[in-house]
């Protein structure tokens, strides 16, 4: 299956804003899903590049959040690619031509010296560290969004 859909074509219709989760960790994309979707966002998974030009070529989204480290694919071509943060820079890259009005998070787990190396990669794109909690991703999501800040009941 190329890509996981937390949501539906119905939640879409009541208004609420698509994501585009790409990451190869299913820990994290699994944990930022289940808060994103509790703040009312719909959201597509994809644990890599591949998969995600394939949602994108089906599916129209509001924002995407890119991780850095991760393979070009998961398939049989894996061995064929290098793992390493070039593919996610990369893949971000292309996104922006191919998508230049939609908002593009970049997220790492990288030390805080290799964060300030991407960003000047990265210039136009946030680049943050994997947050610890999902409530920042939400934070970083919102501002992107330029929405007010999502606040859970307790």
């Amino acid at each position: 299956m190329p890509f996981y859909r937390a949501g539906s074509k119905e939640i879409r219709e009541q208004g609420m804003k698509t994501v585009l989760l790409i990451d190869d960790s299913d820990t994290f994309r699994e944990s930022a899903s289940a808060a994103l979707m509790a703040a009312e966002y719909d959201v597509l998974e994809a644990r890599c590049p591949d998969e995600a030009f394939k949602i994108l070529e089906l599916e129209s989204v509001d924002i995407i959040v890119c991780d850095l480290h991760m393979p070009f694919c998961l398939d049989e071509r894996r061995p064929q690619f290098e793992e390493s943060t070039k593919v996610g820079v990369r893949t971000i890259r292309e996104l922006m031509e191919v998508f230049p009005d939609k908002p593009i998070i970049a997220m790492t787990a990288s030390l805080p010296f290799e964060l300030e190396m991407y960003r000047a990669q990265l210039e136009d794109v946030p680049t943050f560290s994997k947050p610890s909690n999902c409530g920042e991703l939400l934070r970083i999501v919102e501002q992107c969004l330029d929405l007010p800040a999502w606040i859970p009941a307790h």
